[in-house]
């Protein structure tokens, strides 16, 4: 019996027991009797993947949608497939190919495909998979498939309003828009190569003046919110700005107490004065936004902007774009600080080129700091590093740790959103009435 506990009888019944499990999860599955809580398709999705069997974690993801399973679990486990480029029916990459213009037709002795390459998995809403097609003809197209009854990029792209040709900003040209069963969109994009974060001070710029004319290409319109209610925002489900004591409590022993103190300060006079400046925010000129018009999500292609990623489109006061352009994912604005103010004014010259009469720039820069402040410091908050603690020491040395990078730039985001909410303040305060900048603590 001495050889049962031998290391490789052991490996060997784990394996067993690993096999008999898949294969049971499996037949469960196909009973209806497994994969429909998000927690069960997550867990059972990722030991299939680390046992090696990712056909079966794809088939029991397929099992789970079939039989009502969460939707976005379904597609977050989908992203742990090694491999996973999605699928679409042959007719319909074709049709798209040839609504390229690309040659070729079908059949194996002329393939239109002949490669097909994961891009990314997108976190946004409803997003399966983006892929790249390399055509028979050299050429190459972009198919992001969607999942859901009516993606808010869907809707965007059939509705016109992210039409910006002959303007300084664009969406990526859409060559072809399918659908496939009741709850699958394939949209077969232009193919803009590699994209990089916007990180040169001059196309932030750039950027910043396009952002201006396409926020102001639809400004005023008063029937968009009728035309398309897919525009209108839900309702928030959190509080506008963070709570002042949930900034000591993730700051306090991570940066130093000086700044913890004045974020403290800061936070609790936006949050004693959340529903005036709400008010004032809600008031602004409002029209067609992007969303998420980070640097991530933008591309500069023969001196025209192309936003990408319309998942969050939606309407929101001026200035909100701006916001998402100069957030905190910016390194040029923590290299540049001045950059703000050439933006700031780029993007009002942008919407005065187009919208007449244009926002103010009061309007436009109350938009933009509302906006900035309420979303940055939650998020940073929120999604704060491991640090360590601010002054300890070096024992070796008998003197204090060398600044941490992450720190130091931490310490820089809380100090700009401390400067960009006393704007803030300072703008809201001709607006209000009250002394908005004072407090009690």
């Amino acid at each position: 019996m001495a050889e049962v506990d031998h290391p490789w009888f052991r490996a060997r019944r784990r394996a067993c027991a690993d096999l008999r499990w898949a294969i049971a999860t499996i037949r469960s599955a196909r009973a209806g009797k497994g994969a429909a809580e998000p927690r069960a398709i997550a867990k059972d999705t990722a030991r299939l993947v680390k046992l090696g069997r990712v056909a079966d974690a794809d088939a029991l993801l397929e099992l789970a949608e079939q039989q009502g399973g969460d939707v976005w679990a379904v597609l977050r486990a989908r992203r742990r497939l090694r491999g996973y480029v999605g699928t679409a029916a042959p007719d319909i990459i074709a049709c798209a190919a040839q609504a390229m213009g690309a040659d070729g037709g079908q059949g194996e002795q002329n393939p239109i495909v002949v490669r097909t390459q994961r891009v990314a998995s997108g976190y946004g809403p409803g997003v399966d998979v983006v892929v790249r097609h390399h055509l028979a003809d050299g050429r190459s197209m972009i198919r992001k498939t969607l999942r859901g009854p009516a993606p808010i990029e869907v809707l965007a792209y059939q509705s016109g309003l992210v039409d910006g040709r002959d303007r300084r900003w664009r969406a990526p040209q859409l060559y072809s828009l399918e659908k496939e069963g009741t709850r699958t969109w394939h949209l077969f994009l232009e193919d803009l190569g590699e994209i990089s974060r916007l990180e040169s001070p001059h196309e932030v710029v750039t950027a910043a003046r396009a952002l201006g004319e396409f926020n102001a290409a639809h400004l005023g319109e008063q029937t968009l919110a009728t035309r398309f209610p897919w525009l209108v925002p839900p309702p928030p489900t959190h509080s506008t700005f963070s709570q002042p004591g949930y900034a000591r409590r993730r700051l306090t022993g991570v940066v130093d107490d000086k700044i913890v103190t004045r974020v403290r300060r800061t936070l609790a006079v936006l949050h004693a004065h959340r529903g005036t400046l709400s008010k004032l925010y809600s008031a602004l000129p409002v029209t067609v936004c992007h969303g998420d018009a980070n640097t991530a999500n933008m591309a500069i292609r023969d001196g025209v902007l192309v936003l990408i990623d319309w998942a969050t489109c939606r309407l929101a006061p001026v200035g909100t774009d701006l916001a998402y352009l100069l957030g905190l994912s910016n390194r040029a604005v923590l290299d540049q600080p001045s950059l703000v103010r050439e933006c700031l004014d780029a993007y009002r010259q942008g919407m005065a080129a187009v919208a007449r009469p244009a926002p103010t720039e009061q309007e436009i820069e109350l938009g933009y700091r509302h906006r900035c402040v309420s979303h940055s410091f939650r998020r940073l908050l929120n999604r704060l590093p491991a640090m360590p603690v601010v002054g300890e020491y070096d024992p070796q040395r008998d003197a204090p740790l060398a600044p941490d990078p992450q720190q130091t730039r931490l310490e820089a985001h809380l100090t700009r959103l401390c400067d960009e909410s006393d704007a803030l303040l300072s703008h809201a305060e001709g607006d209000a009435g009250p002394d908005l900048t004072t407090s009690t603590v």
